[in-house]
């Protein structure tokens, strides 16, 4: 399942607070709780250092996508601000990855 709700008319915190909400949101619908039942975020991963990277690259700059792991589900995140949560396969790194896609 895919969902963007990068809005770039919010500036930079905007932006950066609507992937961060995207990603919970599927993160929640996936595991059919409340997003407020979930663990925060950045249990799992540097959430500053995500955002830092997917601004980057909205200006030309950084990687085109990074993926980590939370639990059993993949979060892709895609330099144009898409988030994508699915369950992890057997391949799946548990650690994140920086990469071209």
């Amino acid at each position: 399942m895919a969902y963007d709700r990068f809005d770039e008319t919010a500036g930079d915190d905007g932006a950066s607070e609507s992937l961060l909400l995207s990603i919970t949101d599927q993160l929640a619908t996936a595991r059919e709780v409340d997003p407020l039942d979930l663990p925060p975020l950045n249990e799992y991963v540097d959430v500053e250092a995500l955002t830092t990277l997917v601004e980057s690259t909205s200006d030309g700059r950084g990687y085109s996508r990074v993926s980590f792991r939370v639990e059993q589900y993949e979060v892709r995140v895609s330099g144009d601000g898409t988030a994508e949560v699915r369950p992890a396969d057997g391949t799946c790194d548990p650690s994140p990855v920086i990469g071209e896609e």
